[in-house]
């Protein structure tokens, strides 16, 4: 783990004393999002039911995040902040797991918020079915006011194996928000430093490493703001090759350890490569490239054989594509990508 110089500051000034209400630990890592902040803060704050302890992490921003986030931490009660230098939302996450005292934590991103009843609605399914972790509907919010749902194909309880699977296959959402999570099944887990992925590879190691029970929420929403300035709905850079780090490692920790899933791990892997080939091809990024392109199409072949029925028929169609005609492939993807990018859709 890296030690990374930090400051903290912990204020009680103001706020009624909610009396004994569960406690749950809220870590928002903050980096250059002084626009967003403060609703976000605002949402937690405002859930009833429970007593939240927000744990704001400045990841060294060089806007105003860091005095808002102190001024913040000045007027409500059960506000700590700690401030860090730039390490990345894997490192800040970690930290505020390091300082978390709690028995429950849930994580929200800075320029997102949480509706009315969301954290009660969440602790309540994780104690009444004695759950690892539970989670709740996500819904995607946009710059010009669209709004819509992130699907989750699941049962409303999944245990053991069948958690890696739900993983796997993408029906249950690779994502840290919306989740809460028993402090004591994260233990003594961290997040890796990847720029892309973190999530997911932190998930599927925790329910790899346990027989997890996961559980649904139908109380409440995460509401997830998409922003044009986010990685994820920028054009193509080399942090984005972080979730093909995250591919590999979870297909080799699910073959070691949990074998009887190796053909949905490889269907991971084949999602996240041909995921990253057609970003390439969409942005234009492919020219001066070769080695990555060659890289990538070297692991689709070896998986396209293995992977059918366990990966979405539309990957295995774009893999075909490329083999056919590359420039054609090249076409549809920034097709796919120009329609479906900036509303959420987008591999």
């Amino acid at each position: 783990m890296v030690n990374v110089p930090v400051t903290v500051q912990v204020d009680f000034a103001s706020d009624v004393d909610r009396g004994a209400l569960p406690s749950v630990d809220v870590i928002i890592p903050v980096y250059n999002v002084e626009g967003y902040l403060e609703r976000c803060v605002s949402s937690v704050l405002g859930q009833e039911g429970v007593e939240p302890n927000v744990v704001l992490v400045d990841d060294g921003s060089t806007d105003g995040s860091p005095e808002l986030c102190d001024t913040l931490a000045s007027a409500h009660r059960g506000v700590s902040v700690i401030h860090t230098e730039n390490q990345g939302v894997s490192a800040a996450r970690n930290a505020g797991l390091e300082f978390c005292r709690g028995a429950y934590v849930a994580f929200v991103d800075p320029d997102d918020y949480l509706s009315p009843g969301t954290l009660a609605g969440l602790l309540s399914s994780l104690e009444s079915k004695q759950a690892d972790i539970s989670f709740c509907d996500i819904l995607r919010e946009w710059d010009d006011g669209m709004i819509s749902p992130l699907r989750q194909n699941v049962p409303d309880a999944l245990i053991g194996e069948k958690v890696v699977e739900a993983y796997l296959s993408g029906s249950l959402f690779t994502g840290i928000p919306g989740k809460l999570f028993r402090r004591k099944t994260i233990g003594s887990a961290r997040f890796s430093p990847l720029a892309m992925s973190e999530d997911a590879l932190f998930l599927i190691r925790l329910a790899v490493d346990s027989d997890l029970v996961v559980v649904y929420c139908s109380s409440g929403s995460y509401r997830y703001w998409q922003r044009s300035g986010s990685v994820r709905l920028s054009a193509f850079n080399d942090r984005q090759l972080g979730s093909l780090e995250c591919a590999d490692e979870v297909e080799a920790l699910v073959r070691e350890r949990r074998s009887r899933l190796s053909r949905q791990a490889s269907a991971f892997s084949f999602a996240y490569h041909i995921g990253t080939l057609s970003r390439l091809y969409a942005w234009d990024a492919a020219e001066g490239r070769e080695e990555l392109v060659f890289r990538l199409v070297e692991s689709l072949r070896k998986h396209a054989p293995v992977v059918r029925g366990y990966v979405a028929s539309s990957k295995l169609l774009a893999w075909r594509l490329y083999q056919v005609s590359p420039r054609l492939f090249a076409v549809f993807a920034r097709k796919y990508y120009s329609r479906t990018l900036y509303r959420g859709l987008g591999a």
